[in-house]
């Protein structure tokens, strides 16, 4: 078996410490393409250090001796509470050099800040990156378009 690309989704019903030990002790030397989605919903509990998210999966890409290539993030809040910090995201970025594609979704400003912005435009910092998406896709009842500002 040959894997190329993996889905984590380590908050999907609540957060589960064993999903990431698990992926932890993967070695898949193939691997190219990684998309992680954090989707925290009421009554989910998060980690007690945040580094408990990064750390297990820079460790299986460490010891996977993969060449990570292409990074999807997905972030879906919904509601108010924990997904993945921005220092967590500069640890794992950090952490992957061979990136040549980076795409963040997220449905809240929560990764997609200024310190973001000004860290990933820094020369030397993710120096592969040939495409990059980021999106806010921001969705509420008390966001409408009567709400936007007129042109």
């Amino acid at each position: 078996m040959v894997v190329t690309s993996l889905e984590i989704a380590p908050w999907t019903s609540g957060w589960t410490q064993t999903l990431l030990d698990d992926v932890a002790s993967l070695r898949l030397p193939k691997l190219h393409n990684l998309s992680l989605v954090f989707n925290h919903t009421a009554g989910d509990t998060r980690p007690s250090h945040e580094d408990q998210v990064v750390s297990p999966i820079l460790g299986f890409i460490s010891a996977s001796h993969c060449t990570l290539t292409h990074l999807h993030i997905l972030l879906m809040s919904i509601d108010v509470g924990y997904t993945i910090s921005t220092a967590e995201l500069l640890a794992l970025l950090s952490g992957t050099p061979q990136l040549t594609h980076l795409s963040i979704v997220e449905d809240a400003p929560t990764l997609l800040t200024d310190e973001f912005l000004a860290v990933l435009s820094y020369r030397g910092f993710c120096p592969k990156i040939e495409a990059l998406e980021l999106v806010w896709a921001f969705e509420s009842p008390a966001f409408t378009e009567a709400s936007l500002p007129n042109d």
